[in-house]
């Protein structure tokens, strides 16, 4: 197989980012059936990397990381190992002298990028909360800046019960945005029999953060969720049309939450009740529409009801430029 990077990971494997150090962030054996399902029927390798750091207190001597390379190697593949996952690579362990947090996502996202990945794996944190301490830091540092699709693996202690099925549900609020990750998402899906559920929440999410933000006060138009599913009916043609393109099952979903404000919720009630292994979304920031689905996204992953495969904001800018270059030729 032909490298590019510096001879030790072939092209086009799919990085894991893995720290066997943390135990509480080993995933449930949901997350590794889907994240094997989707290696395999990609015929794809995969790549395990840690990002073997060590704080040095001020003033001290650096010691050498390179004498904690084996063992660091060792403790990696025995932990693929544990998990069954024979159609694993033997682990790769880059040295960072910082100890930044940022400085590992970076080593991450360069490697990533010389071998044309893909898609990047991380197991979320599996304390509670999500430790919202580790997804503040490199997960959700990850997840802003990648130019790679992330596939969340949820902690072994924290899941939903998840069916062996090959059914995805994307959750949608029909932006650009969105509708950029689904045909993302459609094209890097390896298992094409999969069913890929498009769920719409009607909810008063986006518009109490867009009018209470800018007036402190909101009113519900009448007719409000009638005309809201109208405009997803309406809006569900496009998407249709691009899943028959791409050969992909796809059905539709309108939930009506109502007066909640909880979209997530919705979320897990949809993929609860149809049963799905995955659950497939944009996260975008900017504007304040774009920053609600971002936080929709976020308390989706933090959750850990379930694996997540994520678009996020860097990728799709740049989805969206390219697009708009390529109109303008």
């Amino acid at each position: 197989m032909k490298q590019k990077n510096s001879g030790c990971v072939p092209l086009h494997a799919v990085i894991w980012a893995m720290d066997p150090f943390q135990m509480d962030t080993t995933p449930n054996w949901d997350s590794v059936r889907e994240l094997t399902r989707w290696v395999k029927a990609g015929k794809l390798a995969l790549q395990p990397v840690h990002i073997l750091s060590m704080p040095r207190p001020e003033g001290s001597r650096h010691v050498g990381l390179h004498h904690y390379v084996p063992a660091a190697q060792k403790l990696t593949d025995q932990s693929v190992h544990a998990l069954g996952m024979s159609r694993a690579l033997p682990a790769v362990v880059i040295t960072e002298k910082s100890s930044s947090t940022a400085d590992a996502v970076r080593k991450i996202l360069c490697l990533s990028g010389e071998v044309d990945s893909p898609l990047i794996v991380v197991s979320s944190h599996g304390r509670s909360g999500i430790g919202r301490l580790m997804f503040g830091s490199f997960s959700e540092k990850l997840l802003l800046t990648s130019r790679h699709p992330v596939l969340f693996l949820n902690h072994s202690e924290v899941s939903a019960s998840v069916s062996p099925t090959s059914r995805v549900l994307f959750p949608t609020d029909f932006s650009t945005f969105s509708f950029r990750a689904f045909v993302r998402f459609l094209r890097d899906l390896t298992s094409k029999d999969s069913e890929v559920i498009v769920l719409h929440a009607i909810s008063l999410y986006a518009m109490v953060a867009t009018d209470y933000g800018a007036t402190g006060a909101f009113s519900v138009p009448e007719n409000y969720f009638s005309e809201q599913e109208r405009l997803a009916n309406d809006e569900g043609v496009k998407w249709k049309q691009a899943a028959q393109a791409l050969g992909v099952p796809v059905r539709f979903v309108i939930a009506d939450s109502g007066y909640s404000c909880n979209v997530a919720e919705c979320i897990f009630d949809i993929a609860e009740r149809e049963q799905v292994s995955l659950i497939a979304m944009a996260s975008v920031s900017g504007e304040l529409k774009s920053i609600v689905a971002g936080s929709v996204a976020r308390d989706v992953i933090r959750k850990q009801m379930y694996p997540v495969w994520v678009c996020g904001p860097t990728l799709l800018q740049e989805d969206t430029q390219s697009s708009k270059r390529v109109s303008q030729a």
